[in-house]
């Protein structure tokens, strides 16, 4: 009796596993899109809008605390983003964004990167993430 219900098992298993692939509607997302969640607290609406700058501040630490200021920022593709603050206290690291271009740095005090692909792009501070210290790049 248990090899005859093995074939129907096996079967069950192929439409279940097929059934749960779906398909996607509309063109694919831009390399680091989040698809429209929020990345610590920041979206696409809520961010400053610097698209006219080519090139960005975002501070840290010191006056600014446990902050990234401006912490969510909305940049055209091609915008410089510069990093200033002690790394050695908090060190940044990307978070979500497929080609995030920001990379791992624990030293110094200042970091740019050039943000080239439209997307979404998180980053934090290792030390303080838990206590809300991060934010994110958005490339429209």
């Amino acid at each position: 009796m248990t090899l005859r219900l093995m074939p129907l098992v096996g079967a069950l298993a192929i439409l279940a596993a097929l059934a749960s692939c779906g398909s996607s509607s509309g063109p694919a997302a831009p390399p680091g899109d989040d698809g429209g969640a929020a990345i610590c607290g920041c979206t696409g609406a809520n961010a400053e809008d610097l698209t006219t700058q080519t090139s960005v501040t975002v501070n840290f630490g010191g006056a600014s605390g446990l902050n990234y200021v401006p912490k969510c920022i909305l940049v055209a593709p091609g915008t410089q983003v510069s990093f200033e603050g002690d790394f050695a206290t908090h060190p940044l690291s990307p978070t979500e964004g497929s080609g995030n271009p920001i990379t791992h740095t624990a030293s110094g005090t200042t970091a740019a990167f050039i943000f080239s692909a439209p997307g979404a792009y998180g980053y934090r501070c290792d030390v303080h993430f838990a206590s809300g210290m991060c934010g994110a790049v958005y490339v429209q």
